[in-house]
């Protein structure tokens, strides 16, 4: 069994900042520390996960998809936590949404799934935000919504292009991860 033990600083470090997090926010919170936590616990599930990444078969393939996910569900907690239209029911149902379908779609790359597997969670990634927007908040026009909207319809076109090439899965992934960063920023 080759575990990566090197990886186990970055979850005392990120484990303890977690914490320090905690406990500011114990003192002074906000409806947005929740999700604040808990993006930063599953930073820390990443780096845990992913001591366990180099194993062979199933075991390192699971934990190395548990570290993905981790990274982009806590991408998606903090940019939730910078949503200033949180309360809206159409803000629940996309967080849901992205959640579900980075899910489905990592899942399937991280499992090796069939190119027809493939395209159809990119289109769902691509199109979901969309369809969600214009059928359940139809009136409502915030900036942001449709950054997060544009970004993931540009993702679908983007996975679609590269998902099915030789070494597009790697490529897909970091895609995916920029992605979803490069929403957390701009929110």
């Amino acid at each position: 069994m080759s575990v990566n033990w090197s990886k186990l600083p970055d979850v005392i470090a990120v484990g303890l900042l977690a914490w320090a997090f905690a406990s500011v926010a114990r003192r002074s919170y906000a409806p947005v520390s929740t999700h604040w936590m808990t993006g930063w616990a599953l930073i820390v599930v990443h780096f845990a996960a992913m001591i366990f990444a180099p194993v062979p078969g199933m075991l390192g393939t699971g934990a190395t998809a548990i570290g993905v996910l981790a990274l982009v569900w806590a991408g998606l907690l903090f940019t939730r936590a910078s949503v200033p239209f949180k309360e809206q029911i159409s803000s629940r149902l996309m967080l849901v949404l992205l959640l579900v379908i980075y899910t489905l779609y990592v899942g399937a790359v991280m499992l090796g799934a069939p190119g027809v597997v493939l395209d159809g969670a990119a289109i769902l990634l691509g199109l979901g935000p969309l369809i969600l927007t214009l059928v359940i908040s139809p009136g409502f026009k915030h900036v942001l919504r449709w950054v997060t909207v544009s970004i993931a319809f540009l993702l679908g076109i983007v996975l679609l292009v590269i998902q099915n090439r030789p070494g597009g899965s790697d490529m897909a992934l970091n895609a995916t991860l920029f992605a979803v960063y490069l929403g957390c920023s701009i929110h």
